[in-house]
């Protein structure tokens, strides 16, 4: 996995003057991140000039402390923060509440899997009642922009099934990719799987590109610093793109607009190759597709150097690609244009 760098494609100099540098800029990207308790996802973070949010987080405690914060809406273009808890439907559901506060979930812990890998965070300490609401609900029926929602991100314990259900006219007519928290074994009861998750998106035309990093687990009775061993992968987090070239799930072929923010999105993600082949389709005869690829080979050897002619910061509320708090990892913000991943 690259190192996120605040602004690293927005400052990138392969990229001034390009198609997409004048197109997000003056209409940044459309981000919604579902589960934003600590802040937005760091996933946005090297396009955060080029990116409006709006973060939805169900704990009201959670999004004063963010809203109190002006370090967590500084970077981006715009931000909005809604205290809603989202669901498939308008309907008064159960929080369960659990010993971390981050892995509340609409969905009661599965007690047994939770006391054989002895996951204390995910010890049940109560419940709660609260109204949810669909995405759809929200964006279609309310003062948002027409492009939000064109990247989604979506970590919320065990119901993101459940919301990207009530999400689907979202799905077909704005997003082009999806980055959702997904698991392999049931720690909430009877919770989707990745399997029925991917299922889903399939059907709305997103292909399955790969994962951005993925939590093991084990029963811990052999020491690893000992010796050498496999642990069962429990969750991941699932990257989905609307491919719309041959031999994808994806049947209509999507506007500028769409290609556009799925060339940005693919960089995101570390895809260069795919949002290079997006811009010689979309835009063939210019030199788009050879300025991506000039931003990564530039990333690859600041890589190798170690360096990204930056200096170290710390962004209060900015999370890894691991979904952690990034409190205690510097971030590199440019002071200069000479940057990258």
């Amino acid at each position: 996995m690259f190192r996120r760098v605040q602004n690293g494609i927005a400052f990138a100099p392969s990229l001034q003057g390009s198609i997409l540098a004048h197109a997000f800029a003056e209409w940044p990207l459309g981000f919604v991140d579902i589960g934003a308790r600590g802040g937005v996802h760091g996933c946005v973070l090297p396009i955060a000039q080029w990116t409006s949010v709006l973060a939805f987080e169900p704990d009201a405690e959670a999004c004063r402390s963010m809203l109190d914060d002006p370090a967590i809406a500084a970077p981006w273009a715009a931000f909005r923060l809604e205290p809603i808890a989202l669901g498939e439907r308008d309907e008064v559901a159960r929080l369960h509440l659990m010993a971390a506060p981050t892995n509340h979930s609409l969905l009661p812990g599965n007690l047994p899997l939770i006391d054989r890998y002895k996951m204390e965070r995910f010890t049940p300490a109560g419940s709660a009642t609260l109204q949810t609401t669909s995405l759809d609900q929200f964006l279609f029926n309310g003062d948002v922009a027409p492009e939000t929602g064109e990247l989604i991100k979506i970590d919320t314990q065990g119901s993101e099934l459940m919301i990207l259900r009530g999400a689907r006219r979202t799905l077909e007519e704005r997003t082009v990719a999806v980055m959702a928290e997904v698991e392999f074994c049931q720690i909430y009861k009877d919770q989707p799987l990745f399997s029925e998750l991917e299922l889903y998106l399939r059907g709305l035309g997103f292909s399955f590109y790969g994962f951005q990093s993925m939590h093991l687990r084990s029963g811990k009775r052999i020491d690893k610093r000992r010796a050498d061993g496999m642990e069962r992968v429990l969750w991941a987090e699932a990257v989905f793109f609307k491919d719309p070239l041959g031999g994808s799930d994806q049947h209509v072929r999507p506007g500028e607009r769409q290609m556009m923010a799925l060339m940005l999105s693919a960089m995101l993600f570390g895809y260069f190759d795919f949002a290079a082949e997006l811009a010689q389709t979309a835009w063939p005869g210019t030199t788009e597709a050879e300025r991506i690829a000039a931003f990564e080979r530039a990333g690859q050897r600041r890589s190798r150097s170690g360096t990204a002619g930056g200096r170290d910061i710390r962004l209060p509320g900015a999370r890894c690609a691991f979904g952690r708090p990034c409190f205690d990892r510097p971030v590199r913000r440019p002071a200069s244009l000479v940057v990258g991943l």
